[in-house]
């Protein structure tokens, strides 16, 4: 599986067909299906849609938020992990 950079502050994430779309000027550039990617990041003032972000959490896919200059800015992690009933259990005993 692949990363999707969005690195132009003039891009977008949306939703077109259930896939993911790049977009510039409202012009789809690229299209993605969600199984090719296995994270997200978006640079600066890169945006994404409601749906593109609905589509990703659906898909248990992690977006990346950074500046432009690549610094970290946050995390959208789609649900827990099963690995936390796993830790709990191992303290149980």
């Amino acid at each position: 599986m692949a990363l999707l950079a969005l690195m132009d502050g003039d891009l977008r994430l949306s939703v077109r067909a259930g896939a993911l779309t790049v977009e510039r000027g409202g012009h789809a550039i690229q299209t993605v299906p969600t199984h090719a990617i296995s994270e997200v990041h978006l640079y600066g003032a890169a945006e994404m849609s409601t749906a593109a972000r609905n589509l990703l959490l659906g898909e248990r896919i992690d977006t990346v938020f950074l500046t432009a200059d690549g610094r970290y800015r946050g995390r959208l992690v789609a649900g827990a992990g099963r690995s936390g009933a796993l830790r709990l259990a191992q303290y149980a005993l």
